[in-house]
């Protein structure tokens, strides 16, 4: 039996939620064993990720943004029952070591069959904002490492 509105919707919820959270653990509990992850757009170069690369990704960027918090504009949420698809217009926000980072996404989401579990992520990002953002804020932290011996 194909999950209902309710179960896509929860699973969805918990998806953005886990950003919030911001652990590698809360990051995968939601995604199936082969859940795959594409941030786009593709000028980006950023390869589809399975759940073992997106723990080694998020452990490279979890200390670059502290208080991760995602709005999603429950509005514009789309659930497509049938094909077990939930799609997201949200925004980002988390404090950085050089201040203030501000995102803007367009998640797809793809569950399995129960809807419980995520087999596809297509994440859409302000491609802006982390070409210009994310060198600076890597750079800085490299800056306090090797001033802290690190």
């Amino acid at each position: 039996m194909a999950p209902d509105r309710k179960t896509l919707l929860a699973t969805a919820t918990a998806f953005s939620r886990s950003y919030d959270d911001w652990t590698v653990e809360s990051a995968l509990a939601v995604r199936a064993p082969n859940c795959v992850h594409q941030i786009h757009p593709a000028s980006l170069q950023r390869p589809p990720m399975y759940n073992d690369g997106l723990a080694a990704f998020f452990a490279s960027i979890q200390r670059l943004y502290q208080n991760y918090v995602i709005k999603v504009f429950e509005d514009e949420t789309l659930i497509d029952v049938e094909n077990r698809s939930v799609v997201m217009h949200a925004t980002g926000d988390a404090d950085t070591i050089l201040g203030k980072f501000h995102n803007e996404y367009i998640f797809i989401l793809k569950m399995d069959e129960s809807g419980a579990k995520i087999v596809r992520i297509d994440e859409h990002v302000d491609s802006a904002a982390v070409k210009e953002l994310v060198p600076r804020i890597k750079a800085e932290w490299e800056k306090k490492d090797a001033v802290n011996g690190k």
